[in-house]
């Protein structure tokens, strides 16, 4: 396991080759100078503002390489990997001050996350093996509403470092990959993904923009072995690649994490408005210049056309004492007209630049936090109320080019960074701040009276679905309940079965029959049910040992064969054919 650290270690930091220097030095206090004046209109040095931290509770599993996103009002991770780089089929999402465990039908360790304006989410891809090995197929939809994982369908292409976008007739474009071919790829919006056409070169975490209703342009990223970044060359959905200037220079900021690109959309769509702001550095393809030595810059894209806007001041690149690393998109608060990329240094202090996009030149200012220990910078989001989250991730301190340095371990912290810091322009008057305060301790007397108040419903009756615990005897109770709508009324053999429908034949709440599954047969939902496809489906091929896969997959519950496969060998330990010939043909 030692070796295969050392593996992963050396291929994350080939990803991160083209951002970090070869060794880092301390830098002067004072602010870079801008370069030839493109990226700033004045000599201007840019306001730093510290700001403060606040934990938030803890995830329940450390994860890192995982997706981040809001779904139905509540802020969710879904994948990615564990300790020992292991890929988790889980998810979180939290509420009422605690994260919630779910469980994901497949793991998705670096896939790609795609929110659908239906308020769903697209899961689907991710490394196969541990230490961000290989690639999947596996695709799946999160219900924020129902809490609920529904795998249905595969990717036509494994992949892994991918990113997605879905254009108004409610397709999701699909392109990028690692250590392996790219393409794009199409999802009809109902089942089927389906190959489109190749790109003009592969790419590993791409930058996927909708710049019309039915048109994506792809570029950014690096190559599909995450060592060189993009070349200047942009593909598109519909039409020929096309060539900008503008990149061979400046190159998008290499993505730690996932990210979808929308959420660096500037733009109106009812006007027809498809602008983005998007972070990018200096990089010669002839000279390579170290990290310390390059510029950041926004880049306006709007269409095909790349262009430099112009800031008051040049971007920092030296924080406090040294070099900042800025390793996330540029994340758009529309309501403020403000973006926001955020970044560490070699002490892993956070910094967050601010710019005001919607002046001319933009003003900038940076954020910046005391040492965050056992604190992660690379998945962040905007809250509603424009300060930033950080979810999970794995502790930057001490990344460079010193393999011994870093573990790469998984965090399972969550901080809150508050924007509002020491400025004073966005600081609400104090007197709204205590009738605040107020509303909260009523509202938290009335949430305790209500507590005390409310009966516990006991199974057959109904709850508010809300997380709360069953009690032992009610739980096996119920437990008989649930198995013999199972074994007496075989539900098991509908194969969109939800654990709302079980919820509803017992009259009580889909969160009591979770929890009743997982504490007294120690597995999901979607594993208890499986259990019994797999055994009805043993009992057929015993009864009509020449019945065919298309027709036993279908009459077990399963939805399609290659989940009946998957699965089949997963409960069984043999897939069917072995499993045939070991406990059927070898009785004859």
């Amino acid at each position: 396991m030692k070796n295969a650290n050392v593996i992963r270690k050396v291929a994350t930091l080939c990803f991160l080759g083209w951002m970090l220097p070869v060794a880092v030095t301390a830098a002067d206090v004072s602010l870079v100078k801008g370069t030839n004046g493109e990226d700033g209109a004045g000599n201007e040095k840019c306001p730093m503002v510290k700001i403060p931290v606040k934990r938030l509770p803890d995830l329940n599993i450390p994860r890192s390489g995982h997706a981040l996103f809001y779904a139905n009002g509540e802020i969710t991770v879904a994948g990615g990997h564990t300790k020992s780089f292991v890929p988790t089929a889980t998810a979180e999402y939290y509420k009422d001050g605690k994260w919630h465990v779910l469980q994901t039908e497949y793991p998705h360790d670096d896939g790609l996350c795609v929110k659908l304006r239906s308020g769903k989410v697209l899961l689907a891809g991710g490394h196969e093996k541990p230490l961000g090995i290989g690639q999947t197929f596996p695709v799946e939809i999160y219900d924020p509403a129902a809490h609920v994982f529904h795998g249905f369908s595969s990717l036509s292409t494994q992949r892994s470092m991918a990113n997605g976008v879905e254009v108004d007739s409610g397709k999701v474009v699909v392109a990028g990959n690692y250590y392996a071919s790219d393409n794009i790829e199409m999802y009809d919006g109902d089942r089927l993904f389906h190959p489109v056409k190749g790109v003009s070169s592969g790419r590993a975490r791409p930058l996927m923009l909708r710049i019309s209703p039915n048109q994506v342009i792809i570029f950014g990223g690096s190559d599909t072995k995450g060592i060189l970044p993009c070349s200047d060359i942009v593909d598109r959905l519909n039409g020929e690649p096309f060539q900008v200037p503008l990149l061979k220079r400046w190159k998008p900021l290499p993505l730690l994490a996932q990210y979808e690109s929308n959420l660096s959309f500037i733009g109106n769509e009812a006007t027809g408005d498809y602008s983005y702001l998007i972070a990018m550095h200096d990089y010669d393809d002839a000279n390579k210049k170290p990290y310390q030595e390059r510029q950041l810059a926004f880049v306006l894209v709007r269409d095909t056309v790349f262009s430099l806007l112009p800031t008051v001041s040049p971007v920092p690149m030296t924080g406090v004492d040294s070099v900042i690393y800025y390793v996330t998109p540029t994340l758009i608060d529309k309501a403020s007209h403000r973006g926001y990329v955020a970044g560490f240094d070699n002490a892993n202090r956070f910094y967050v630049l601010r710019i005001d996009y919607d002046k001319s030149p933009a003003p900038l200012t940076l954020y910046y936090t005391d040492p965050m220990q056992g604190a992660s910078i690379l998945n962040v989001m905007l809250t509603d109320d424009g300060n930033l989250i950080s979810v999970g991730g794995y502790d930057e301190t001490g990344l460079d080019d010193t393999l011994e340095k870093h573990n790469f371990m998984p965090l399972a912290s969550v901080w809150l960074l508050n924007l509002g810091g020491e400025d004073t322009a966005d600081k609400k008057p104090m007197v709204w701040a205590w009738l605040l305060l107020l509303v909260c301790i009523l509202v938290s007397l009335a949430a305790m009276l209500y507590k005390r108040c409310r009966p516990v419903f006991p199974t057959g009756e109904k709850g508010d679905g809300e997380d709360m615990p069953v009690a032992d005897n009610s739980a096996a109770i119920l437990m008989q309940q649930i198995s013999e709508l199972m074994e007496k009324e075989r539900l098991f053999l509908k194969s969109d079965l939800k654990v709302s429908h079980i919820a509803a034949r017992l009259n009580t709440n889909s969160t009591y029959v979770s929890q009743c599954i997982n504490s007294c047969r120690g597995c999901s939902f979607t594993q208890f049910v499986n259990e019994y496809r797999v055994e009805y489906a043993k009992a057929l091929l015993r009864s009509e040992p020449d019945k065919k896969v298309a027709q036993l997959y279908a009459e077990a519950g399963f939805a399609n064969e290659t989940t009946f496969f998957r699965v089949f060998k997963s409960v069984a330990g043999l897939p069917p054919g072995e499993w045939i010939r070991q406990n059927l043909l070898s009785n004859q």
